[in-house]
């Protein structure tokens, strides 16, 4: 729909970036807002569900065309299983991918780095190998993917300078693995976000009073994030 693109972030660190998931469509938000597709050389992905990885190889493919070496300077991170998604899509592509494939590392339980960041992961319900992370550097930044009410997964995700939560259904139909207004807000105070950002609202739950539902349960700063959106924190 209008302004709701699938889930991606671009995030920019010291003159580096990286993608956080690349639903369809980010190809040309990327275009829009004026980002050469060599210049992040990171990616990273929460879960395989096409709304946050479609547009990976579309991705590769421009890349190949525009430098043919320059995805096996890439290095694309995600969940137990990314080697083998990876490979079997893959093996579908011929020999522009095999000859310059990117690097894949399956994070598993481990801490990395990017730029100047400690980057933390933590498992979710919403698949069997589904991960959020968490960014922490001179402030921390969590990125839910899909997932629903976690304790286990607040304290992971408690005291971050900067929480974006997913918010996919509205409190009246909820669906296990998602987050609602009134459950999105429960995890944002419970984990004592300093600022929210939403994303991954479904059309049923994109209502102009998103931001006051969610009010309901955390009194802190809310943003409803949109296509383009520059998040500072």
């Amino acid at each position: 729909m209008p302004g709701r693109k699938p889930s991606s972030f671009l995030l920019e660190q010291n003159g580096c970036f990286a993608l956080l998931d690349m639903g369809p469509g980010i190809l040309n938000q990327l275009s829009v807002i004026g980002i050469d597709f060599l210049k992040p050389g990171t990616i990273f992905l929460t879960h395989f569900h096409l709304d946050h990885c479609s547009d990976v190889f579309p991705f590769l493919m421009s890349r190949y065309l525009l430098d043919n070496a320059s995805n096996s300077r890439l290095k694309i991170y995600g969940p137990v299983g990314l080697k083998h998604w990876f490979d079997t899509n893959a093996s579908l592509q011929g020999n522009w991918l095999s000859q310059c494939r990117p690097e894949i590392i399956e994070i598993g339980n481990k801490e990395i780095h990017w730029t100047n960041y400690r980057v933390k992961v933590f498992p979710t319900k919403h698949t069997a190998q589904s991960i959020t992370y968490r960014f922490e550097g001179d402030k921390s930044v969590f990125f839910s993917g899909d997932t629903g009410l976690d304790d286990q997964l607040i304290q992971f995700a408690e005291n971050a300078d900067l929480g974006i939560l997913e918010c996919s259904h509205p409190d009246e139909t909820p669906v296990e693995g998602h987050l609602t207004p009134d459950t999105a807000g429960r995890f944002a105070k419970k984990a004592k976000f300093k600022k929210l950002a939403v994303c991954h609202m479904y059309p049923e739950n994109d209502k102009p009073d998103l931001k006051a539902l969610i009010a309901n349960t955390f009194p802190g700063r809310i943003i409803i994030l949109k296509d383009q959106m520059i998040i500072r924190y």
